[in-house]
């Protein structure tokens, strides 16, 4: 049985460090759990954000407010 975590999900999607061994096993049955189209999804977010997502919250809402 094969379980796939949203690290493994995320690199199979967007292309980025997928290996061709994973590629293959997820050409056949996996499982996976309940929360991984969440996890998934909240990963493609902050990529699709970017760099600017990923700053800690304090300094995201430093550079957002006027002096």
């Amino acid at each position: 049985m094969i379980v796939i975590d949203s690290s493994a999900m995320v690199a199979a999607l967007t292309g980025r460090e997928a290996d061709v061994e994973l590629l293959d096993a997820l050409q056949g049955s996996i499982h996976a759990p309940h929360l991984l189209d969440v996890e998934v999804l909240s990963t493609l977010r902050g990529l699709a954000l970017g760099e600017s997502s990923r700053k800690p919250l304090p300094n995201r809402l430093a550079s957002t407010t006027s002096p």
